[in-house]
C-alpha cells in the first residue's frame, strides 16, 4: 500500500452517534470516511477513523482504524451509525455505507461493519448489490 500524505486526503462521509446507557453514558462517537482521489482498478482503499469523546466533545481520541480492500471507495454522504446497547456491558456500534469497487468504476454495494467496544473487533456483514432492471 502507497502512502497517502494527510494533506492529499478527502473527507467522504461522516457518520455520529451518543451512547444512552451506562457504562459509557454520554460518549460522543464519530466514525470518518477519508480516501485519496484516485480512482480505477488498484486504487488506494479508502479509511475509515473511529474516534469518541468522553467529555462533551471537547477532544477527541482515535479508538480504530479500519482499511477497506483495495479499490474499495466510500460513496459520498453515505455512512450511518447505529449503537445497540443491550442490557449488558457490551455495545455495539453498526456502521452502514455504500461503497464502489474498483475505485468509482465498479459495483456500488451497500454493507455492515459492526465494532464491539469491549475489545475493539470489527466484524464485517454482507455486501449487497442491487440489479436493476430498465424495461423499455
Amino acid at each position: 500500500m502507497k502512502f497517502i500524505p494527510p494533506t492529499m486526503l478527502t473527507l467522504k462521509a461522516v457518520a455520529t452517534q451518543v451512547e444512552q446507557r451506562n457504562p459509557g453514558e454520554g460518549t460522543i462517537w464519530v466514525v470518518i470516511a477519508v480516501g485519496a482521489g484516485d480512482v480505477g482498478i488498484g486504487a488506494t482503499p479508502d479509511t475509515l477513523l473511529y474516534f469518541n469523546s468522553t467529555n462533551n466533545g471537547v477532544s477527541y481520541s482515535l479508538i480504530k482504524r479500519a482499511a477497506l480492500t483495495t479499490g474499495m471507495k466510500v460513496n459520498y454522504d453515505e455512512m450511518d451509525l447505529e449503537i445497540i446497547e443491550p442490557f449488558t456491558n457490551d455495545k455495539y456500534l453498526h456502521l452502514v455505507l455504500s461503497v464502489i469497487t474498483d475505485g468509482f468504476t465498479g459495483y456500488h454495494l451497500s454493507g455492515i461493519i459492526t465494532l464491539r467496544k469491549s475489545d475493539l473487533v470489527l466484524g464485517g456483514g454482507p455486501s449487497f448489490h442491487f440489479r436493476v432492471l430498465i424495461i423499455l
